[in-house]
């Protein structure tokens, strides 16, 4: 077998990803996590992705995804046919590597709730719970809601990038410059779309969709603090949802921490419902 620390992923290497995903979401009855849109979109001059080849076969996969300069996000899978042959351990020891020589301090593994195999190996790599998501889709008809009539979404300009950057630093505790990088890369993406949202000539808030395939994912959703708590939050998601069921949208999603009690009723108050849980364990990268 032979592992692939890849710069970048070819096409093949993308179709490849996507037959071990349905392969072992069929076999393990899951739906799991991976970025498709920031696969398609990997830098060249970066190693996140780790591929384990047997012969021409895709056996094992482990994916970075690093949007904060602390810490790694990690996806995982293996062929359910060559499980229990330490193909994690290899990629994982990989990866460790790798962020070792960037200084990246922690991984956060991503692990469906519903998997069988996924806390004991967390278990084994001395990887601790962190926190949980939902992962929630439109399952009712949209609820249109009005509550704040003066409310205006705008189409995001490029001279928002700042706005935009100090909303994530605000509502995601995210370092400036590493949000503002971020969402540079992707205002030019054809298959994100960004409204920002303003009341009374304030700018208080954002909302972003990415399409990916057959799935719109609502994502990047904030308010400023100053305006909750008002209706803002219902008006601006369900205005965008029904955008999106107008024109078409096959599946709708989003994601929420689980403790978030306040959003929870906000997601299905519009007509989202859970459809699973993904459980996050942090681990220091050099243990």
């Amino acid at each position: 077998m032979q592992l692939i620390n890849s710069q970048g992923l070819s096409p093949t290497q993308f179709s490849h990803i996507r037959q071990l995903e349905a392969l072992c979401n069929d076999f393990d009855g899951l739906a799991m996590k991976l970025n498709l849109e920031t696969l398609r979109q990997r830098q060249e001059e970066q190693i996140n992705d780790f591929l384990m080849y047997d012969g021409n076969l895709l056996v094992g996969y482990l994916a970075l995804f690093i949007f904060r300069k602390d810490e790694a996000e990690v996806s995982a899978m293996t062929h359910p046919a060559y499980r229990r042959r330490a193909i994690f351990k290899q990629m994982l020891a990989a990866a460790q590597a790798e962020l070792q020589q960037r200084g990246i301090p922690d991984f956060l593994f991503i692990c469906e709730r519903g998997s069988v195999t996924a806390t004991p190996v967390m278990q084994t790599i001395a990887a601790r719970y962190d926190f949980s998501e939902y992962k929630m889709t439109l399952q009712r008809p949209i609820q249109t809601t009005n509550l704040v009539p003066e409310l205006t979404l705008r189409p995001v300009e490029p001279a928002d990038l700042d706005l935009l950057a100090e909303m994530d630093v605000t509502c995601f505790k995210v370092p400036f410059a590493a949000a503002k990088q971020y969402i540079g890369t992707k205002l030019d993406d054809p298959g994100r779309r960004v409204w920002v949202a303003t009341l009374k000539g304030v700018t208080i808030g954002k909302i972003h969709v990415s399409v990916v395939e057959n799935e719109s994912y609502i994502n990047g959703f904030c308010i400023l603090p100053g305006y909750r708590g008002r209706g803002c939050g219902k008006t601006i998601l369900s205005r965008v949802v029904e955008r999106l069921v107008a024109e078409q949208h096959q599946i709708i999603s989003l994601e929420v921490e689980t403790e978030n009690e306040n959003a929870l009723g906000l997601y299905r108050g519009v007509g989202f419902e859970v459809v699973t849980a993904y459980d996050y364990y942090r681990r220091p990268v050099s243990l």
